[in-house]
């Protein structure tokens, strides 16, 4: 047998070897990221805080908002609701009637009035220390 027959076999697993790590790759890949939590983006709106109540906030949207973002809504503060003001955390006895914030929500809404948020992501303080009467 010629030395070019004898490494055919070699190339010839080495390749196959290299196919099927690369399908096995792929399969892990595409198996992994179809069964991870996929998270929807959240809308956005911004509102005065009204009152709050234990771990129930009431806010009003602000005019610059759409239509349906606009008037009284309510939502609770749960574990998952992210809390910030000035890019750190921030924690829901630092909020006060008058401030100023925007909320993202990705739940649906109640529709009553008012308004109730279902699932609030995050709510963002964007005031500093100044209550407004409007």
């Amino acid at each position: 047998m010629s030395a070019q027959g004898r490494n055919r076999p070699r190339w010839l697993a080495i390749l196959l070897l290299l196919l099927y790590s690369a399908a096995l790759a792929g399969g892990a890949f595409f198996a992994g990221r179809s069964t991870a939590p996929q998270r929807e983006p959240g809308f956005t709106f911004y509102a005065r805080i009204v009152s709050i109540d234990d771990s129930r906030v009431r806010v009003e949207g602000l005019e610059v908002n759409e239509p349906n973002c606009r008037g009284l809504m309510e939502f609770n503060v749960t574990e998952n609701t992210e809390l910030f003001w000035q890019g750190r955390k921030h924690h829901l006895r630092e909020l006060e009637p008058g401030q100023l914030v925007a909320v993202t929500h990705s739940g649906g809404v109640v529709e009553r009035y008012p308004g109730v948020l279902v699932q609030v992501d995050r709510v963002q303080r964007l005031d500093y220390n100044t209550h407004y009467p409007y």
